[in-house]
């Protein structure tokens, strides 16, 4: 069991982690435009986090 686990996991926990590196290198980027780049990325994520939705609890 635990290496099925880990077969499923380890994949998994390095695909997040290079997303989660890739937005905080997107968010420091934007950073540099000003507050309004700064809500505009913020909406934009909410917006693309609600839409993920759907198929993260039908495939997820």
């Amino acid at each position: 069991m635990m290496k099925r686990i880990l077969k499923l996991g380890i994949p998994s926990g390095i695909q997040q982690s290079i997303i989660s590196l890739s937005n905080v290198i997107v968010q420091a980027n934007i950073n540099g435009y000003g507050a309004a780049a700064m809500a505009g990325y913020g909406a934009y994520s909410k917006v693309d986090g609600f839409a993920m939705l759907p198929s993260e609890l039908l495939y997820g």
